[in-house]
């Protein structure tokens, strides 16, 4: 119950005196802006480590081109596809 009271006269403080806490205010975003670039690059090398490269390897093992990078390789042709479709409304009637 003590917290309670104790974070509202802060909060009081904070409103009726922001300057008081300026110096703190300075020090916590800037910490926190350099606590959100270390914490997204770690998250997101993890997570590229963890998932991406072993679904890469699992499709170069089982031989998937997708892209078709062998076949544009091998010719000097382009492998764009000419897609000639109309559509109709039954097409984007269920997209997903």
């Amino acid at each position: 119950m003590y917290w309670v009271w104790f974070a509202v006269s802060i909060l009081g403080a904070t409103l009726i005196f922001p300057r008081v806490f300026q110096p703190l205010t300075f020090l916590w975003f800037g910490f926190s802006k350099v606590l959100g670039l270390l914490t997204t690059t770690i998250l997101l090398t993890i997570t590229f480590f963890l998932m991406v490269v072993p679904v890469g390897y699992l499709r170069k093992l089982l031989g998937r081109d997708t892209l078709r990078l062998k076949s544009f390789k091998r010719s000097e042709e382009s492998v764009f596809t000419i897609r000639k479709h109309t559509y109709e409304p039954d097409d984007v009637k269920h997209t997903f």
